[in-house]
């Protein structure tokens, strides 16, 4: 009678199907937990590359209103032919930080463009992540464009205000 050592041998099979499942369940769970950790940084990434992008473009106006009052002083001290290239700066600085709100904007607008949501791949995360971090090289560059002009401006005005000082001690000197 070889019953017992069936019932033996089907044990031991029953066994080793219990230890593969719990071998593929482990493995499939460690699997899945790497695919959510790629996932998150994927995210993580993409969330910081739009942070990025928000506080340049909440401080843009501010930044422009300041050229802009620079500018006005500087016109006030300066001949139109000097202010000319200021104002093209200014415009310039302008158009540069509109495009890139309006692209800022653009991509927020878009239903995929949300990296705070669960439910994108890595790939698109990432994707989300080069697209932000190209909207925020172009509102680094408006920045330096707007610093740039600023810069020229207090240049200018200093010029300008060392010139005034200079007549006005020549006239004195003439005077005396």
């Amino acid at each position: 009678d070889l019953r017992g050592l069936w019932l033996v041998l089907g044990g031991l099979v029953a066994l080793g199907f219990v230890v593969f499942l719990i071998i593929a369940l482990a493995r499939h769970r460690a699997r899945k937990k790497r695919e959510e950790e790629v996932r998150r940084a994927a995210q993580k990434k993409a969330q910081l590359a739009k942070n990025a992008c928000t506080a340049p473009i909440q401080g843009a106006d501010a930044a422009l209103q300041i050229l802009k009052a620079k500018n006005n002083t500087v016109a006030q001290h300066a001949s139109n032919e000097d202010v000319a290239p200021l104002r093209s700066a200014l415009e310039s600085a302008t158009n540069e930080w509109d495009s890139a709100k309006a692209a800022f904007m653009q991509l927020a607008d878009t239903s995929k463009a949300d990296p705070d949501a669960s439910d994108l791949t890595p790939a698109e995360y990432a994707q989300l992540a080069e697209r932000y971090e190209a909207i925020a090289s172009a509102l680094k560059k408006a920045d330096e464009s707007t610093r740039n002009a600023g810069a020229k401006a207090d240049v200018l005005l200093g010029q300008t205000k060392t010139i005034k000082t200079d007549i006005a001690d020549a006239e004195s000197a003439l005077e005396a």
